[in-house]
This record gives C-alpha cells, sequence and structure tokens, in this order.
C-alpha cells in the first residue's frame, strides 16, 4: 500500500514541568502510568515506524523505556517549560533527527493526556495524512454542541460578561437562526499528525490544508489537565477496558 513507502515517526510529549499534578504524564490511571496507556497504542501501530519520547524528566524517560519506547535524548530546558508550545518540541525533534539519523516523511505527536485513543484511529488518521496529496496536517476533533457555538460564546472581564459576536441578542438565544457551517473543537487533541516538509517549512502546526479526522465518542475527548480530569478518566476506566478487550 502507499503509505507504506512513508517513513513515520511517532513521538510522545512529556515535560516534567506540570502545575496541575506532578509529572502528570506518570500519573496513575488505574495501575498503569498515564504514559504508558499512548506508548501501547502507538507500538501496536501498524504503519509508525519508530516511537520515542521528548522530555526533560528523568523519571518519566525511565517510566518510557519500561513501557517500549525510545528516548534518543533529553529534552532542553528552554523547550521544557509549562508555556514551551508544541511546534519547538517537534522542530527539536526533527533537528535531532536530521543530524543524526534521517528525516520521517511524517511526524505524528501523541499527547499522554489523552489516554482513550485506539490504534485504529491512530492508523486511520495517518492513512489519511498521506492519501490526501494537498493535506499538510491532520489533527482529530470533536463536533460541537450547539450550545457552544461561538456565537453564544461569552468574555467574562472585572465580574461581567460580554458577548464576542456582533449580533444582535435575539439571533444568538434560537439555535435554528445559528449558521449551520459544520463546527468541531480540538480534542486535546488527541492525534495530531504533519507531513515533515511543511513543519519545516512553515514552523506552524496548521495550514490552509489541514484534515480533520472526527472522534465523536465521550472517552476520545477525555483530556487531563488537572485533577478532576484525572478523576473522570478514572470513572470512565472500565469502559475502555471492556471495549480494548472485545
Amino acid at each position: 500500500m502507499a503509505y507504506k513507502k512513508k517513513t513515520i515517526l511517532a513521538i510522545i510529549p512529556a515535560r516534567g514541568a506540570s502545575k496541575a499534578i506532578p509529572l502528570k504524564s506518570i500519573a496513575k490511571l488505574g495501575k498503569k502510568p498515564l504514559l504508558t496507556y499512548t506508548a501501547e497504542v502507538a507500538l501496536n501501530s501498524t504503519v509508525i515506524d519508530e516511537v520515542i519520547l521528548s522530555s526533560d524528566s528523568p523519571e518519566i524517560q525511565k517510566v518510557a523505556k519500561k513501557s517500549g519506547i525510545k528516548v534518543p535524548f533529553s529534552q532542553p530546558e528552554q523547550i521544557s517549560q509549562d508555556t514551551s508550545p508544541a511546534i519547538d518540541v517537534i522542530l527539536h525533534t526533527l533537528e535531532w533527527f536530521e543530524k543524526n539519523k534521517s528525516l520521517p516523511d511524517i511526524l505524528v505527536y501523541l499527547q499522554p493526556t489523552t489516554p482513550f485513543r485506539s490504534t485504529a484511529d491512530i492508523d486511520a488518521a495517518i492513512k489519511m495524512l498521506i492519501d490526501d496529496k494537498k493535506a499538510q496536517t491532520i489533527v482529530s476533533v470533536t463536533p460541537l454542541p450547539h450550545r457552544f457555538h461561538p456565537e453564544k460564546a461569552v468574555v467574562h472581564t472585572e465580574g461581567y460578561i460580554r458577548g464576542l459576536s456582533d449580533k444582535k441578542e435575539s439571533e444568538t438565544l434560537n439555535r435554528h437562526w445559528l449558521k449551520k457551517e459544520d463546527l468541531y473543537g480540538r480534542n486535546g487533541p488527541s492525534i495530531l499528525a504533519f507531513k515533515t516538509d511543511f513543519i519545516l517549512r512553515e514552523k506552524k502546526l496548521y495550514g490552509p490544508w489541514t484534515l480533520p479526522y472526527i472522534m465523536d465518542d465521550i472517552l476520545h475527548n477525555i483530556d487531563i489537565d488537572d485533577q478532576k480530569d484525572l478523576d473522570q478518566a478514572e470513572e470512565l476506566l472500565p469502559i475502555w477496558k471492556k471495549r480494548k478487550n472485545k
């Protein structure tokens, strides 16, 4: 098949500087570190050639190696802060591979904080990206319910709220009057993949030709940022286990 001709690298980013939950990427979900859930589905992929970790933390690196992930380098301090953007981690990885091995054709970015994705979803997204000659990026998204429509969004400042939309109030109260375009939100994202030449040329995650990979299951939309999110994931874990064992 055509996609087999491409070299595909998966990177799992896991910086140690997580504020809400210390070393969040290896916090326990059930009996396993959070990182392990992403490692397992990535390593089971039929299209990914190599799975690596980018982290500055020796503790996280140790767990990654136990999970079967390669740790070819330590993440530099300047890109391992809590506020460091994903693009810096991605560009650093590609620079390392260009100097030390060879550049992949496709880079897949799998955050450990969205643990309930399947290998089938990862493989399907990668194949979509490769099969679309024009596409630069593919990102997982989930449909936005009408109550989260941008024209209903408000900003809370100095104790008061104001609408983001310039439409009349009556036009934003009835969902049947809202625009009919398909609206989606990135779900983490759970899956993010790029063509390497696009990333190196543009130095950004999303271009004008970004494909959506639609994931609308409640499990797919778990994105762990704080303890409340981790508790919710714990509640949903039995459903995930049951689904995986079918």
